[in-house]
């Protein structure tokens, strides 16, 4: 069977044709009325498949004039239409003599049954070609006025609202830019919009202020790699960090997310400062690194210590016994020369000790178990630890401790600790003729201030800011003539801040001096952790 399919919108053409092709149909195809009607002529179709609405000539008018001639009469005629679909439009186009109105759209395989039953009852000859009923021109011009002009009424009031609904996108649109600009303009970031082309087309406020560039000097002048560094220009994912160039030169670091302006080849890209927060990274690795190194040295020196110690309390027993004479009596020059092995060796013990506590506290690796410490009770404790030393000194100790001050939150064996280094430097430090040292102690509001004063060498002025730092002693002549490493006082002012406390020290150069030191009367916890 052959079927001509007249339409004006070509795909609609091409999907017909192809549908009724894969079927066996022999098919052809027209734009228009006009040229249907040459088509018809060329070779007659069995079947027309029609659209109403077209240019240079509609369906109806193609129609009429295929009901005219008497080679074309018979030729049935299907409307396939998504226009002329109301009752009056369809006793019209039966009236022409048309055989059926189908209404678009409708699956394609409805279609194709609709077309092969259609064949089957023409050729069977049970549907037969309808005669048009209107037979004289002037009654087909009036009723096909009449349906134009309906159509015309029908599609002004539609143009009409689609007047009003663009009026009212435009008014959509104009506000929700507006609403957008407002937003870009006062994004707290520089934001931009750039271009295919990577040309900045707008800027910020914000943008301005922090690039140092006014809006003339950008806005489609200037591209976004020029604020860029040569490293980071390939950069174009989604998210990535760079450094941006401002006006005065200066770089900084800021994340830049941007992204596609959907429907356009536009990117918006919003930049964060994140200077400080690059700062604050390097820090952390800059402390994580020196807390391993710490760690590690403490390490090393708790392995080291425990190695030197084995061997120097050998040294120290043994050299002991032979003191007493448990190994038998000895001449005096081999008792001087026991003492000096005891009393080095004493000292090189008390040196490692301080070393391991260093090395112990400078890695934060330290815990503090607070309890009730009785003040009296402990600083007794100290006085008979130290009574030999200070007599062999000729120093007197002297105590003045404030009834109030009974007990304290802290870590006895810290506080024994710091007490015990502080009045030793001060018995070691005293005058070839001997002196005082005295122990003061008091409550200040919610804390207790310990002073520990001699009457001992003193300090110079310049030499007061060396105190409290690791091996370092105030004079080297000193440390030649009184020995030590230079470590007690640091740990010690280690000691009082890990107790949330204060050190600091006073002196007069051959007079004496005056060491005194705070710490709560009770700490925030019961047991501290420091690390």
């Amino acid at each position: 069977m052959k079927i001509l399919i007249v339409d004006d919108n070509k795909n609609e053409r091409i999907m017909l044709s192809k549908l009724f092709v894969s079927n066996k149909y022999e098919v052809s195809s027209a734009e228009n009325g006009s040229v249907a009607l040459e088509k018809v002529k060329e070779s007659k179709p069995d079947v027309i498949i029609s659209d109403v609405m077209m240019p240079v000539m509609d369906g109806f008018t193609f129609l009429r004039e295929l009901k005219k001639d008497q080679d074309t009469k018979d030729i049935p005629l299907v409307f396939y239409t998504a226009t002329y679909v109301g009752d009056k439009d369809k006793e019209l186009a039966e009236a022409m003599g048309a055989l059926k109105i189908i209404t678009k759209p409708v699956e394609p395989k409805e279609l194709l049954h609709e077309i092969q039953i259609l064949g089957q009852e023409l050729s069977t000859g049970v549907l037969k070609p309808t005669r048009p009923l209107i037979e004289s021109e002037e009654e087909y011009l009036k009723k096909y006025t009449q349906r134009l002009f309906h159509k015309l009424q029908d599609k002004i009031l539609e143009l009409e609202q689609e007047i009003i609904m663009r009026k009212q996108t435009e008014s959509a649109l104009i506000e929700s830019e507006n609403r957008y600009r407002t937003i870009f303009e006062n994004a707290g970031n520089p934001t931009v919009i750039i271009e295919e082309d990577m040309t900045i087309s707008m800027v910020n406020k914000e943008f301005e202020k922090q690039s140092g560039y006014s809006r003339n000097e950008v806005e489609g002048k200037r591209s976004w790699t020029e604020f860029m560094t040569k490293e980071d220009w390939e950069k174009i994912p989604e998210h990535y960090e760079c450094e941006f160039i401002a006006r005065n030169g200066m770089k900084k670091d800021y994340m830049v997310n941007i992204a596609m302006i959907p429907g356009t080849k536009k990117s918006v890209a919003s930049l964060l400062d994140i200077t400080e927060r690059k700062k604050a990274e390097e820090l952390r690795i800059q402390k994580e690194r020196a807390e391993f190194i710490n760690k590690a040295k403490a390490e090393f020196l708790s392995t080291m210590s425990h190695e030197l110690k084995t061997p120097l309390n050998a040294i120290i027993g043994f050299s002991e016994i032979m003191q007493q004479g448990i190994a038998g009596k000895l001449n005096e020059k081999q008792e001087r020369f026991i003492e000096n092995i005891h009393g080095s060796g004493k000292f090189l013990l008390t040196m490692i000790n301080d070393i391991l506590d260093l090395g112990i506290i400078e890695a934060n690796n330290i815990e503090l178990a607070y309890e009730r410490v009785p003040v009296s009770l402990v600083i007794h404790e100290i006085f008979n630890m130290i009574k030999g030393k200070a007599r062999e000194k000729n120093v007197d100790l002297v105590l003045d401790l404030s009834s109030q001050l009974d007990y304290i939150e802290a870590d006895r064996q810290r506080f024994r600790q710091i007490l015990f280094n502080l009045l030793s430097n001060a018995i070691k430090f005293s005058k070839p003729e001997g002196g005082t040292v005295t122990l003061r102690g008091k409550i200040i509001a919610d804390t207790a201030e310990f002073s520990i004063s001699d009457t001992g060498i003193g300090i110079k002025e310049q030499d007061l800011k060396k105190l409290f730092v690791v091996f370092k002693q105030v004079d080297s002549g000193m440390t030649r003539k009184y020995g030590g490493a230079g470590l007690g006082l640091a740990i010690t002012k280690h000691l009082v801040e890990l107790h949330r406390g204060k050190i600091w020290a006073e002196s007069k150069y051959n007079e004496g001096s005056t060491f005194t030191f705070t710490v709560p009367l009770k700490q925030n916890n019961s047991i501290a952790h420091v690390s």
